[in-house]
């Protein structure tokens, strides 16, 4: 959800992690759907338990089209 895209991206940058890109492809489209590109240099299962914590903040809720 768009509303999300601050608190994870926030959540990265405490992690240290780069965010590089934010964007969208498409117009118009409902529910926004955002991209985000991010990379860190960091052993694989430290990237992998921060990007997991990072997701923590994501919901679960369910989009109406």
């Amino acid at each position: 959800m768009q509303r999300e895209i601050n608190p994870f991206v926030s959540k990265l940058r405490q992690h240290g992690i780069k965010v590089t890109a934010l964007h969208n492809h498409w117009l118009f489209e409902k529910p926004r759907l955002m991209f985000i590109h991010f990379e860190s240099i960091d052993h694989p299962l430290a990237f992998a338990r921060k990007v997991r914590d990072a997701l923590s903040v994501l919901t679960n809720q369910s989009v109406d089209p």
